[in-house]
Parts: C-alpha cells; sequence; structure tokens
C-alpha cells in the first residue's frame, strides 16, 4: 500500500493524521502548559463501561478503514486480543458526547502484547532482563491534521503512562511508522527497540518498534518536551480504579463480542476474577 505524501501511519497508535512538517514544527513549539487549553470542551477519561471502550474502539476502526488498513466488519470496531483483559485501560477523549480521540494501554500478561506478533524475540529479551512491559495502541483521532491533534496525543499518552506505572510497568513499548520515530523520540524519550519490519495486522505495512524506560528518561538532565508535561501534570492511580475490566458478563451483545465472533478463528477473551 502506498501512503499518501501527507498522511502517516502509527500502528500500535494506530492512528492515521496529517503529518505536514510545518505544523508539526509549530505544534511542538507550542508551551506545555497551553497544549491541552487549546482545545476547549475537549476532556479525557478512562472508559468505564462498555459503550464507552466501543466509542473508542469504533474511532479506531473508521481511521483504520478510512487508511486502507483493515477490512470493513459487521462490528465496525477494531481491536486485539490482548486488550481484552482487566490490565487495560482505554482512553478517550471527547467533546461533549462526540468521541474524539483514544488510546489503549495494555500491561503485558500471559497472552503476551499485540507487538510480540512482530517483535517477540526483542520483547522476550526485555522480559528476560526483568523489564515490565506496557504496550501502547489502539490510537486514533477523528481530526484530520496533526495540528490540531497533537496536545490530544500528548494527552492520551500521559493517561496511558501514570496507567501503566499504577501497574508497575517499568517499560513502555509502541510500533510506529518508522518515518514517525524520530517525532516520539524527540517529543517523549522513546528509543529504537528493533529493526523495521512488516506488520501483517495493518496489511503488512512497516512498523517500527520503540521503547521508554521511565526511570532512564525522568532522570536525564533535560527532558524532552512531553516528558516534561508528563512529569509536571501527575494522574493518581485511583483515576483508573474505575476501569472497564472486561468482564465476560458486560461484554454479552456488545460490538466488543460480535467484533470476536466475526473472526476467522476463535480468540479466548480474558475475564477479570
Amino acid at each position: 500500500m502506498a501512503f499518501d505524501k501527507n498522511i502517516g501511519l502509527d500502528d500500535s497508535f494506530g492512528c492515521v493524521i496529517d503529518i505536514e512538517k510545518g505544523q508539526m514544527s509549530e505544534s511542538l513549539q507550542s508551551k506545555e502548559s497551553s497544549m491541552i487549553e487549546s482545545h476547549p470542551g475537549l476532556s479525557f477519561d478512562v472508559a468505564a463501561d462498555a459503550r464507552q471502550v466501543t466509542d473508542a474502539w469504533g474511532l479506531v476502526y473508521r481511521a483504520y478503514l478510512s487508511a486502507g488498513l483493515i477490512h470493513a466488519n459487521h462490528a465496525k470496531l477494531h481491536t486485539v486480543a490482548q486488550a481484552i483483559q482487566p490490565n487495560t485501560a482505554v482512553i478517550l477523549g471527547r467533546i461533549g458526547e462526540m468521541p474524539v480521540s483514544t488510546i489503549s494501554a495494555y500491561i503485558d500478561g500471559p497472552k503476551g502484547l499485540p507487538l510480540d506478533a512482530v517483535y517477540h524475540d526483542e520483547l522476550e529479551a526485555l522480559r528476560q532482563s526483568g523489564r515490565r512491559l506496557t504496550e501502547f495502541g489502539l490510537f486514533a483521532d477523528r481530526r484530520q491534521h496533526l495540528f490540531r491533534s497533537i496536545d490530544a496525543l500528548l494527552e492520551l499518552i500521559r493517561y496511558a503512562t501514570y496507567f501503566a506505572l499504577s501497574c508497575d510497568a517499568t517499560d513502555g513499548v509502541i510500533g510506529v511508522h518508522p518515518h514517525h520515530a524520530n517525532f516520539y523520540t524527540r517529543l517523549i524519550g522513546f528509543e529504537p527497540a528493533g529493526e523495521v519490519k512488516e506488520y501483517e495486522t495493518v496489511k503488512n505495512n512497516p512498523v517500527a518498534l520503540l521503547r521508554i524506560d521511565w526511570a532512564k528518561v525522568k532522570s536525564m538532565e533535560k527532558l524532552p518536551r512531553g516528558m516534561r508535561y508528563l512529569t509536571a501534570n501527575v494522574i493518581e492511580p485511583k483515576t483508573f480504579d474505575s476501569r472497564f475490566r472486561f468482564d465476560q458478563s458486560d461484554m454479552e451483545g456488545t460490538a466488543i463480542e460480535r467484533f470476536f465472533l466475526d473472526q476467522p478463528e476463535p480468540i479466548n477473551t480474558v475475564s477479570s476474577a
């Protein structure tokens, strides 16, 4: 699949966004304190029920489908099997009741992480060294221009990061289009953690594995711009207590259940105890 010159893919961030460099540069010059204030009415929270999760992953579905990264399905929803577990947090940005932006964070567990499909050896090496991983993925924003969504992206990463830290994770991993790797390195402090590969989940588009060691980045003498914002705006662990836990009974009859019923091979879901 060929990319339009102004369109980028972040697959674990899953979003299709305008990547015009002039707009990116202008956005990154904004003061951290004004990043969220530039969108009055845009509020963020942790999805607490199946409807909110469906709103979030429906937004992902529309973004992926528009970019030609997935096939249409009857549930009109896109997610990954590893996200269906109690240690997932789905973050959703809204203007009123309208879903605008989303990201999901999934703590490493028995199912592994979605990126294990292409980077199993790299992730397993981190696990064997004692690192506790969280993957950020299923990112989407309904807006077409990066300069209008960069602040939302940073706020979503803030929620995802503090969820991971509340679960004692040491590292975050993402899979992004190689053209965007430097963006995440400059903004947050991610580092390359693997070679560029093809990602079957999104029709074999290229993906680059990035990793962030939060303790290492926070100890840097000069923090990346985005990390300065994250460290200055702490989210308490109790914020995530009310997150949707993906109980089997709570998914019955929802688009989440329909999505997995539509899959060519059965996918076992995990319900909370």
